[in-house]
């Protein structure tokens, strides 16, 4: 979308946007809420009784609102969404506009309707199922899109009989519009399944656990190096596995899979995935942190370690998959042609962005004098964590979308929503430390940055889920 950035936004009509607003929020309470309550086994523990009233309030509003706009337009909400979809998909081939971000909008309401309307509970069962029975050892397979657009098509088709969606010749514009947003769903369904249940598989040290963080720290201790900063040595009388100092990386002993106790294999993957794509800004985190420094005086120097504010980092995502305010970013940022490698490229690019933001964000907490040593470190990252969901939130929203005076810019914020765009962030960020670093030119080839072509160097998921 690099083409429409810096194109202005007209305002639009104020009345309808301020109800589009206040509608946009509702879903995103309701759909939070609703998938809160699911994930603790249908009723929130911790949910007051005050919330519960107000969500019931806040549900038959909604649904009285609905029923008002179905007798002034004549048709259900998924078909008005639909064809609004499919108009703005036809807009947006003609002049690539701010079209483009309707349509994911549209995209994302069609995502809230399955999730919260009980007559179209099969459907969404059928979409969970189709989500939990997924493998990622199938990525990329030649297959994949015919497999999802199958059953997008048999999805969609059974929600057109129910809303009443009439089809000529078993096809309609509004058909055709649910179906790639049904293939969309399926897409974000299995990937964010994946996620949790990789977060809860339990990393042990092994042979495979040991190439992949022998490799990580090999890759981060050759840009150190580069950069004239090495990584202290491992200490032969403290036994680290691997004969390597993990706790250079930020981890808290001689075993660096014991902390990832909270994240499972999904901290692995993901800390990996920092280390081996964004190793320049890694390096600097991990110095900065004081993570990498050898001696450190833990009352007066302000530190943290950095694996474990990646672990952290994980924990928070997937918190947020089961508020679902991961699962409303991701339908907006996904491309037409999207796959599952393409889902897993999102999801850990983010999680490397969600870091870097943090370390900065510690950063202007040390220089503010608010953080002053490691004790400092839970209540800076719990203060950092309530602006996450905000950022996320903020792409399908209407006023976002339409706020007089700002283009895409204001849209992205400082949160990106696509690998690119955090790719650019990561380049952007890494430059003045690595001029400050930077060395004369030498007879030796410097091992490259980014050596992955994947998520994690294709995650390694194929490979670990075999093994298992």
């Amino acid at each position: 979308m690099a083409h429409i950035r810096d194109r202005p936004v007209s305002l639009g009509n104020p009345v309808v946007i301020f109800f589009q607003t206040i509608g946009d929020a509702v879903s995103r309470y309701l759909v939070g809420s609703r998938l809160c309550s699911e994930a603790a086994g249908g009723r929130a523990p911790t949910q007051s009784r005050f919330r519960s009233i107000l969500f019931t309030i806040v549900f038959h509003g909604y649904k009285s609102w609905k029923r008002i706009l179905r007798l002034l337009f004549g048709v259900t909400t998924i078909d008005r969404l639909a064809r609004i979809g499919f108009l703005a998909e036809l807009r947006n081939s003609r002049t690539e506009t701010i079209e483009v971000l309707m349509v994911r909008r549209a995209q994302w309401l069609i995502d809230c309707e399955l999730i919260l309307s009980r007559e179209l509970a099969p459907e969404r069962r059928q979409i969970e199922a189709f989500g939990s029975g997924g493998d990622a050892s199938t990525t990329g397979s030649g297959d994949e899109a015919d497999e999802y657009k199958t059953e997008a098509q048999a999805i969609a088709k059974q929600i057109c009989r129910k809303k009443q969606i009439s089809l000529v010749g078993d096809i309609s514009f509004a058909y055709l519009f649910l179906t790639k947003t049904v293939m969309r769903i399926l897409y974000v369904e299995r990937v964010l399944y994946e996620t949790v249940k990789l977060s809860e598989k339990e990393v042990k040290w092994n042979d495979e656990v040991e190439r992949i963080l022998v490799e990580t720290y090999d890759c981060v201790q050759a840009r150190a190096t580069e950069l004239r900063m090495p990584l202290p040595a491992a200490k032969p009388e403290l036994d680290y596995r691997g004969g390597r100092n993990w706790v250079a990386l930020g981890f808290q002993g001689a075993n660096p899979a014991d902390d990832f106790r909270g994240s499972g294999l999904l901290g692995m993957i993901a800390f990996r995935y920092l280390c081996t794509k964004y190793t320049t800004r890694s390096v600097q985190i991990m110095y900065e942190s004081h993570s990498a420094e050898d001696v450190v005086d833990m009352v007066s120097t302000p530190w943290y370690s950095a694996a474990l504010a990646s672990i952290h980092i994980t924990v928070m995502l997937t918190r947020l998959i089961t508020a679902g305010q991961l699962r409303m970013w991701m339908l907006l940022c996904l491309d037409d042609d999207v796959r599952e490698q393409d889902m897993w490229d999102l999801v850990l690019a983010l999680h490397a962005h969600l870091l870097s933001r943090f370390h900065t964000f510690w950063m202007a907490q040390v220089k503010d004098g608010k953080v002053r040593s490691v004790m400092d470190f839970e209540t800076c990252f719990e203060a950092y964590a309530t602006t996450v969901p905000g950022d996320l939130a903020q792409f399908p929203s209407m006023y976002a979308l339409f706020r007089q005076g700002h283009g895409i810019d204001h849209l992205c914020g400082s949160l990106g929503h696509s690998v690119w765009q955090i790719d650019a962030y990561f380049e952007i960020n890494a430059l003045p430390f690595q001029r400050a670093r930077a060395q004369p030119p030498t007879k030796v080839a410097a091992p490259a940055e980014a050596a992955s072509s994947g998520p994690g160097e294709a995650i390694e998921l194929t490979d670990i889920k075999k093994k298992e």
